[in-house]
């Protein structure tokens, strides 16, 4: 609750300089699948075959985390794990050289300053993440 009354408090003061500089980071799980077209899935038959069984298409097993981030205009990088990676510090921190390119890339230069807003969880806020974020302040 503090958190969120120094946020409104800063946008009461800077307006929307302070929501253009914040971005946002969040982790979801991706299936992986690869369906087969209508039109991959037709095939020539003479009008008194049976029709052909589908049968249901359901995900497979791959199952990775997809890492965004995103500002107010929109998406500024996603990026996958490697699967089979175990989600750590070092996997936090790969994303964030990364990031810095696409802020560069996708930012206008007069709005370089950011607040990167995540959750709290152990690999965020640990020495080596919170070393690589001194550079974005």
């Amino acid at each position: 609750m503090a958190c969120s009354l120094k946020h409104l408090q800063r946008y009461n003061e800077e307006g929307n300089e302070f929501l253009a500089s914040i971005v946002t980071r969040d982790e979801t799980w991706a299936l992986h699948m690869t369906p087969e077209s209508k039109a991959a899935s037709m095939m020539w038959k003479h009008p008194s075959s049976p029709s052909r069984k589908k049968f249901k298409v359901s995900p497979s097993t791959w199952k990775l985390i997809l890492t965004v981030f995103w500002d107010m205009k929109g998406v500024l990088l996603a990026e996958f794990v490697p699967r089979g990676s175990t989600v750590n510090s070092a996997i936090h921190c790969t994303p964030l050289t990364k990031l810095r390119r696409a802020i560069r890339d996708k930012r206008s230069a007069t709005n370089q300053h950011i607040r990167l807003l995540h959750d709290k969880a152990r690999p965020r806020v640990s020495r080596p993440v919170r070393e690589k974020l001194q550079g974005y302040s």
